[in-house]
């Protein structure tokens, strides 16, 4: 419950999402995983075209 409630305190903080209500947060939430990145490793790597 705790990896819940800190997943949706952090999509609070995102501007991206300051518009979306209580119920599109939580199915947001329910849509998303929380993965913990270590120094140094690529949170997104675009592939080369």
């Amino acid at each position: 419950m705790a990896a819940q409630i800190s997943k949706l305190w952090h999509l609070k903080q995102i501007n991206l999402f300051k518009n979306l209500g209580d119920d599109e947060l939580a199915e947001l939430d329910d849509l998303t995983v929380m993965r913990t990145a270590g120094k140094n490793e690529f949170i997104y790597f675009p592939k080369k075209t």
